[in-house]
């Protein structure tokens, strides 16, 4: 499979710069782990609706390490920490820009790189074609101009054609109309005038249209 191939291509060609980021990141995540269960221990705060506290959940390194690796992530779903957790925050903030912007820079630019290797090695293969020669138009099937299902299925969804253009246009109504409705839904002054149904039926037939 093509895609798969390229996918390992670029981690192969990649794998001592992402070993060694994969690695810095495994540290970081532990002595961020470390240093949250340090600042954060005997703090009693409660947070969320489940009771627990910060101190439970910061109690040892293993526990707060899912944790410490979702504020890693830049996710914040917790922020009532003792000032020593907040600096630690601090830090991760920073530290967390480079342990997720340098693997994903290390592998756009694996992809970049594989993709020229590729494109040189299809030109070499055809003879160097001009640019123009391979963004030439290719002819449609017989089968979409022969009148039958497929061709007129192929009519309706292709933006080239008036119909296929009238559709795409009702699909962007539809996905605006979707949004203005999750809006009225979060007021729940409207969602009691309007009624649940409301929201549901128009939803359900969205949703009908779209699969």
């Amino acid at each position: 499979i093509p895609s798969i191939t390229l996918i390992d291509d670029v981690f192969r060609d990649n794998a001592v710069p992402l070993g060694v980021t994969g690695f810095a990141a495994a540290v970081f995540w532990v002595i961020f782990s470390t240093m949250m269960w340090m600042a954060e221990d005997g703090d009693a705060v409660v947070t969320g609706d489940n009771g627990i506290t910060q101190a439970d959940r910061f109690k040892d390194v293993p526990t707060a390490m899912p944790y410490t690796l979702i504020l890693l992530s830049g996710d914040y779903p917790l922020c009532d920490f003792t000032f020593w957790g907040m600096v630690v925050c601090f830090l991760m903030c920073l530290f967390a820009v480079s342990i997720v912007s340098i693997p994903s820079s290390i592998i756009a630019s694996g992809f970049t790189a594989v993709a020229m290797k590729e494109r040189k090695k299809r030109n070499a293969r055809e003879g160097h074609k001009t640019q123009e020669a391979k963004e030439e138009k290719v002819a449609p099937p017989k089968y979409l101009n022969d009148g039958s299902t497929a061709a007129e299925i192929h009519s309706f969804l292709s933006p080239d054609d008036d119909n296929g253009v009238w559709f795409d246009n009702l699909m962007r109504v539809f996905i605006f109309t979707n949004i203005g409705m999750v809006i009225l839904e979060s007021d729940p002054g409207f969602r009691a005038q309007i009624g649940e149904s409301v929201f549901s039926y128009y939803e359900g037939g969205t949703a009908v249209v779209y699969t």
